[in-house]
């Protein structure tokens, strides 16, 4: 700003200048105004909050949803960070217009650090979730990934918190509860999301999916769909699950050129909205190494991340399951928690372990002692108990556990499962001579 319209300002702000508010709104107009009002924020934003009229006019405009959108295109072509400037005047941070820095040129443009304002890390979930960022949740198919992010949606709609380092869960906090999306490729929202963010206590309204009745299906090649999503619903958790359903027919998955600007954009799109994106990622079928390299696709999407949770069985208890921290940027790593899910399909939280994503990733590699089969062998005693169980009832609660027909039926044959017919029904139940007894301790595939 040059000399003369600041000395103009400081005139008008510190009452040396006798023009009323009413010759001011009669010399400038409303746009011409703004603009005024925004060189002088970028200029000196104390200088600008001096006037109190000057603000309120600057809130006022920016609830029209086309200023606000001209008001961030201003700030951010000069330089500054629309964010910043909304939130230093006490406009709204998740404003209702979305918003991508323009980049006309494709140059680079520098400004001082001294002139980027320094913030303290924000977090859902401390340390393995933090606010802003992306978190990647990867492990094997039908391991328990979905059951955890609903545990995070419910937690987010209700205000639930989260275990902490000693694994223990302090009370509820609703006044944090906020909105969530929850995006899926792989599971039916009717019999399958539904049903399970139910049980987990999730506040259903507060929990927001496509519409059904809508035949286009949602993709990151239009990533403006995900982000007016986000500010029409003012969503703080976004859920994408499994990622690699999303990513867009012209996006190879395994070319890093490709998949780190993909990344970049969903990244700018939770920083500029101040929400959570989780992704879903299953793990490779052949696997080495460690637990950040098992993911599908690039190494890219790991390394795009500021969060990676790693989610498998427990090496040393088949019935308990286990997130491990593969990677933080942001903190220290946390400790790997524990949890199960019971024959009925409730989530429950189980203390801590002393497993790492790396000891879980080997612990969790297929092949012939695989724990996939054991696991529905355990489910299943556990699941008819003393009592017969019609058939449907027990491949509807398997299906809801995610194991395959085909594994059930392995151990149905595995347990020696009695099958009769009652009227029109097949009801199944254990035999009185308990057959698995002879497993006991014994880890291999049956």
């Amino acid at each position: 700003m040059d000399s003369s319209t600041q000395h103009e300002y400081q005139s008008n702000t510190n009452g040396h200048h006798t023009r009323t508010e009413e010759e001011t709104r009669e010399r400038l107009s409303q746009s011409q105004r703004l603009s005024y009002l925004i060189q002088v924020a970028l200029y000196d934003l104390d200088l600008m909050r001096a006037n109190q009229d000057d603000v309120d006019f600057i809130r006022w405009m920016a609830r029209d949803p086309f200023v606000n959108y001209a008001i961030k295109q201003t700030v951010a072509q000069a330089g500054g960070d629309p964010y910043h400037f909304f939130k230093s005047l006490g406009l709204p941070v998740t404003p209702e217009f979305p918003f991508t820095a323009p980049d006309d040129e494709g140059g680079l443009s520098l400004v001082p650090l001294s002139t980027i304002i320094a913030e303290q890390m924000e977090w859902f979930w401390h340390p393995y979730v933090p606010l802003k960022k992306l978190t990647l949740i990867e492990g094997e198919p039908g391991l328990g990934k979905t059951f955890l992010v609903l545990m995070l949606v419910a937690a987010m709609t209700r205000g639930f918190c989260l275990p902490g380092p000693d694994g223990r869960v302090a009370p509820a906090r609703p006044d944090t509860a906020g909105k969530a999306i929850y995006i899926t490729a792989e599971d039916d929202l009717a019999d399958t999301i539904r049903p399970r963010a139910e049980r987990m206590g999730a506040d259903l309204d507060q929990l927001l999916v496509p519409n059904p009745r809508k035949a286009a299906k949602f993709s990151l090649a239009n990533p403006r769909s995900l982000e007016e999503a986000i500010v029409e619903s003012q969503a703080k958790l976004v859920v994408l699950d499994p990622l690699s359903a999303f990513i867009g027919a012209d996006v190879d998955a395994y070319r890093f050129n490709e998949v780190r600007p993909l990344m970049a954009l969903i990244g700018d799109i939770a920083r500029t909205h101040r929400c959570v994106i989780a992704m879903v990622r299953h793990w490779n079928k052949g696997r080495s190494g460690k637990a950040i390299q098992q993911g599908q696709g690039s190494q890219d999407f790991g390394a795009a991340v500021r969060s990676m949770l790693s989610v498998g069985h427990d090496p040393h208890d088949d019935r308990m399951r286990l997130m491990a921290q593969a990677k933080i940027n942001v903190a220290a790593k946390g400790v790997t928690q524990r949890f199960t899910i019971t024959p009925d399909g409730d989530f429950q939280w189980a203390g801590t372990s002393e497993v790492t994503a790396d000891e879980l990733a080997t612990a969790s590699r297929p092949g012939p002692n695989s724990t996939v089969r054991s696991n529905a062998r355990q489910w299943l005693k556990d699941f008819l108990g003393t009592q017969a169980r019609s058939a449907g009832d027990v491949f509807k609660a398997a299906e809801a556990m995610a194991f395959s027909e085909r594994t059930l039926r392995r151990a149905k044959e595995d347990l020696g499962v009695l099958v009769a017919k009652e009227g029109e029904a097949w009801y199944w139940r254990l035999p009185k001579v308990q057959k698995w007894d002879r497993y006991a301790d014994h880890g291999e595939d049956l």
